[in-house]
């Protein structure tokens, strides 16, 4: 995810355990990169071009870091146990616009003309089901660090506040930057 004006401290939390993890996990010659080699495409490319994702990965880690150094130890911990981890899968239900709903995606349609409260047709909506990450409740990440449900709240509004802060001023500091070069 790059970094822009929409983007979330939730976003920017759970993208960098992601990265951290990915980072932090040996490679792999399985799956994507098995395959590639069983088609004989392993291998640099013909024009000699390689692209070090790694590198990249890296890069992108230190820019997360960089919005998150100012958060205290326990709102690091709060937010590595509630962004961090995922303890489960759900079913949930939305409404979408009819032309954000893609095949492949994991929601399938459930009523393709849902009704408001009023019980008047939603024109251009559809009601779609499926499941998404379930991440550890206030009162499961209180029992791991022996705060309460509502101090590890306030921490995580503390944290998510600090970093919409951080990203602000690198998003006034990136436009001030590119206005002058």
């Amino acid at each position: 995810m790059e970094l822009s004006r929409d983007s979330t401290p939730a976003q920017i939390l759970r993208d960098m355990f992601a990265l951290r993890d990915r980072l932090m996990s040996p490679g792999s010659t399985s799956g994507h990169q098995g395959e590639r080699a069983r088609q004989g495409l392993s291998g640099p490319p013909p024009d000699g071009a390689r692209v070090n994702t790694q590198e990249i990965m890296r890069a992108r880690y230190g820019d997360l870091l960089l919005l998150v150094k100012d958060l205290t130890e326990v709102e690091r911990e709060c937010c590595r146990l509630r962004y961090g981890t995922v303890v489960g899968v759900e079913t949930h239900e939305a409404l979408r616009r009819a032309g954000d709903v893609l095949e492949g995606d994991g929601e399938v349609v459930v009523d393709a003309k849902p009704k408001d409260l009023d019980g008047v047709p939603m024109d251009g909506w559809v009601r779609v089901r499926g499941p998404r990450s379930r991440y550890p409740s206030f009162g499961e990440i209180a029992r791991e660090t022996g705060l309460t449900a509502r101090q590890v709240q306030r921490h995580l509004e503390d944290a998510r506040s600090k970093i919409e802060t951080a990203k602000r001023w690198r998003l006034f500091a990136s436009a001030q930057e590119s206005r002058y070069t």
